[in-house]
């Protein structure tokens, strides 16, 4: 089978019993008399995948759902616009499935997700140190640190995008009349366009996202490439 250079890999939902997580806690008293008492810990805790993202690979294949957005403001959409208060689809009540009519299907797209194929479990490295003196009778004081540093982390990028593409927008004053001689970079997926037309009657106008895969919408890629620290 010729693999389509398009289309991202894949991977799975990693197992469960193949995480290490060790732990390890220190207590120790100095002195006789109200002794400062010292204790620490660390260990690496591993979380639990949430089951939307497992529910979105299984339900989220391309084929299965199919998703609908129509613009009124579109000339060509808004010939087949249902008109209030005309039903869009004809659906009975209950879990059943609706067949698009055939004057929408060529604006329809579907979804597809999958997890990458580094995916990993998302862990958190736990350390916590505190001190702790009784001051006066009945008087404690308690000093403590904690630290967690998230590894890992789950990311959701959709990867049905093409390159991106700065544009150099202008800048106006607050009354939106006089340029300012200046301009800011915005970095877009969809073209541009700057010149006035039916379809954009004030520009500039953001065009719809021609994906590598026309056949598909969003491509949601599940990635271990977030992290996150804590001080407390």
């Amino acid at each position: 089978m010729v693999s389509n250079p398009l289309w991202p890999a894949a991977g799975g939902m990693p197992l469960q019993e193949k995480n290490f997580a060790p732990r390890v806690g220190l207590g120790y008293a100095i002195g006789d008399d109200r002794p400062l008492t010292v204790r620490a810990g660390f260990g690496i805790l591993y979380t639990r995948i949430p089951q939307i993202y497992e529910s979105a690979v299984m339900n989220n294949d391309g084929l299965t759902n199919s998703f609908l957005s129509l613009d009124r403001t579109n000339f060509y959409q808004q010939q087949v616009f249902p008109s209030y208060p005309n039903a869009a689809v004809n659906c009975p009540r209950g879990p059943v499935s609706c067949t698009l009519p055939d004057a929408w299907k060529q604006y329809a797209t579907s979804e597809s997700a999958a997890f990458s194929p580094s995916f990993k479990t998302p862990r958190a490295q736990q350390g916590s140190l505190s001190l702790e003196r009784e001051l006066a009778h009945g008087v404690t004081g308690t000093l403590s640190y904690l630290y967690v540093y998230g590894v890992d982390m789950i990311r959701a990028r959709d990867v049905n995008l093409p390159p991106p593409t700065f544009y150099s927008d202008p800048i106006y004053d607050p009354t939106g009349t006089n340029f300012q001689n200046a301009f800011y970079d915005v970095e877009s997926f969809a073209t541009w366009q700057t010149t006035q037309s039916i379809s954009c009657p004030f520009p500039p106008c953001i065009n719809t996202v021609n994906r590598p895969l026309s056949q598909l919408g969003a491509i949601d890629q599940f990635e271990s490439a977030s992290s996150s620290v804590y001080h407390g």
